[in-house]
């Protein structure tokens, strides 16, 4: 642990390499957001031959990162899969692969998998093909038979021992389990379920992107429609150009209505304590930015409309909105019709009506 922040102190990653070679380490444990940031720090002369092991997990590994790693460093990268509630590790990478980075790996036995349709809630007597992404469960000894918190309504564990892990993946035709996004983080456009995690690994594969974050953004006729975040590299600010971005984005994202409405440009990508990434500041951010845009749109001016978004237990967002006086009775109106077509839990105030 080369800090108590682990590879998350600039510092550290700065240092990175000539700590490695100084202490002759011979694995390198990182998630892929970290590894992505060691892209950028020059090796010169460290030495890395000790280092024989390098691990990631915790999110999925965008194949362009990989690819690059390996040829900066020579190294391959091997990936596992675990979660808490399965007490450590469902698959892994086998040693001496060469690495698979865009596959977590195969079972450790002796645990069990499913892929189901993603619209089935738990245990579904259908399974996808090979090759067809759905809902991830595994079954095994090592997996936990439910939470102690009275809050959570049901276990996600089923009768028969299934464990629904929320993450979405398939299986290829030599049983490697491959995933692809979380169902929570699906973008839901006009009924059309859309990976934010091909949108990610498109951006990813930009040189200019360090960090990228694909949410869904409320909508009032397609429900959500997907934007896009990102974190520049620090060699990119000054050359970024936004329009060439998006064309970059339209020619490699094959689904149409995958494409990201809008692009935000972040100093930073929020993250959790380990480093993944993390979504719901970005989801109030992007309802935040569309009702900016309802308040443009009627020419209302923001000092006269005090806004507030959270997201509720059920994932929903919540929307308070109280408007002053100042506000004439038509453009409260219209306000109200523009913000009862999102979907949202919304509260409503105007003293002009």
């Amino acid at each position: 642990m080369p800090s108590p922040m682990g590879l998350r102190d600039p510092n550290v990653i700065a240092n990175f390499w000539r700590t490695l070679a100084h202490y002759k380490a011979t694995m390198l444990a990182a998630v892929p957001t970290s590894i992505s940031a060691l892209l950028d720090v020059p090796i010169g002369d460290a030495d890395l031959s000790s280092l024989n092991f390098v691990l990631t997990g915790t999110a999925a590994l965008p194949s362009e990162t990989a690819r690059r790693f390996t040829s900066l460093t020579g190294k391959p990268i091997y990936t596992g899969y675990g979660m808490t509630e399965t007490a450590g590790t469902v698959a892994f990478t086998p040693r001496g692969s060469g690495g698979m980075p865009s596959s977590v790996g195969k079972l450790v036995a002796p645990m069990e998998v499913r892929v189901v349709p993603i619209s089935s809630n738990g245990v579904c007597s259908i399974e996808m093909a090979t090759g067809e992404a759905g809902r991830v469960l595994v079954r095994g000894p090592n997996v936990f038979s439910g939470y102690l918190d009275t809050r959570r309504s049901s276990s996600p564990v089923g009768e028969d021992g299934w464990f629904d892990t929320g993450d979405i993946g398939f299986l290829d035709v030599g049983k490697n389990l491959t995933l692809t996004g979380r169902t929570k983080d699906l973008i839901i456009r006009s009924g059309h379920n859309i990976d934010p995690g091909v949108i990610e690994e498109v951006a990813l594969n930009h040189l200019s992107i360090a960090s990228a974050a694909a949410v869904g953004q409320i909508d009032g006729y397609a429900g959500e429609v997907p934007v896009l975040f990102v974190q520049l590299k620090p060699s990119a600010k000054d050359r970024f150009n936004i329009d060439e971005f998006f064309e970059f984005l339209s020619k490699h994202i094959p689904e149409p209505p995958a494409r990201p409405r809008f692009v935000y440009l972040l100093d930073q990508i929020p993250l959790t304590a380990v480093g993944k990434t993390f979504k719901p500041p970005l989801r109030i951010q992007a309802a935040e930015a569309k009702l900016t845009e309802v308040l443009e749109k009627l020419k209302i001016s923001a000092s006269e409309v005090s806004l507030g978004v959270l997201i509720v237990e059920n994932g929903r967002l919540a929307v308070s909105v109280s408007t002053s006086k100042a506000l004439n009775s038509n453009q409260a109106a219209a306000l109200q019709r523009e913000l009862m077509s999102l979907p949202v839990d919304l509260t409503y105030c105007s003293p002009a009506l």
